[in-house]
């Protein structure tokens, strides 16, 4: 399963330390696409999603240059049809083409949904960019209104962060589980603790029910979308042990 977001997209949200262990992420962040996300989406469109990141891309061959964050350079190529198209760059990074303008050698490429890597090595396209609006965010209407819709990282994030706020400093080791502890630093308080997971398991809740609303407004562009009610106002304070 393609791990969907990175250390630097959880500290949009909040502080994560400079060694965190890349495989410890990796794990929590799996356990929470494996159980959480797919019981969000179900287990048709999850597979769906993945399985469209995964395969079925078309490969572009030239020369691509990084402009900036979000725009790059094709070189002696006419990518001017690619408006609108998604695109996987690196094999791990997905965006949508906002504009594609060629000048008569090359083409300027800009794109939206995510900051593009330093180096581009390989681009791929596809012209069905509906799940990397899901996976990225949009804005869509309802009732002439504009909303915003942040994404599925914001809440893989935010259980990340929930489940790393306890088990953070538990590390594995021949002997058992242990836990390191600096000079001139004490262990938060189990109070401290649980207060920190509500706000994060909250913060979770509310992007859970962006994504439900984004879908079920948005039904008929995802068919495997089991629509579901209103909003889930659950207090996730009263699962916190």
């Amino acid at each position: 399963m393609k791990i969907l977001i990175t250390i630097n997209d959880v500290r949009k949200y909040r502080q994560l330390g400079k060694q965190v262990n890349q495989d410890n992420f990796d794990g929590i962040a799996r356990e929470i696409q494996e159980n959480e996300l797919t019981e969000l989406l179900g287990e048709s469109l999850s597979y769906d999603l993945f399985n469209y990141l995964d395969n079925d891309w078309i490969v572009e061959t030239g020369t691509f240059t990084r402009n900036s964050d979000y725009q790059f350079t094709a070189t002696a190529l006419d990518l001017s049809s690619w408006a609108g198209y998604a695109i996987r760059v690196n094999s791990d990074t997905f965006v949508i083409v906002k504009t594609a303008v060629f000048g008569g050698t090359d083409t300027i490429v800009t794109v939206e949904g995510y900051v593009l890597p330093e180096t581009l090595t390989t681009i791929e396209y596809k012209t069905e960019n509906n799940y990397i609006k899901l996976l990225n965010g949009a804005n869509y209407t309802v009732n002439s209104s504009t909303i915003k819709y942040n994404g599925l990282r914001p809440y893989i994030s935010w259980k990340f962060l929930a489940i790393y706020t306890t088990e953070g400093s538990v590390k594995q080791s021949d002997v058992g589980n242990i836990s390191i502890m600096p000079e001139n630093a004490r262990r938060p308080s189990g109070n401290d603790l649980n207060s920190a997971k509500s706000i994060r398991l909250q913060n979770s809740l509310r992007e859970y029910n962006r994504i439900v609303n984004y879908l079920n407004e948005n039904s008929d562009i995802f068919p495997l979308w089991k629509q579901k009610g209103g909003e889930n106002i659950t207090n996730l304070e009263m699962i916190i042990i």
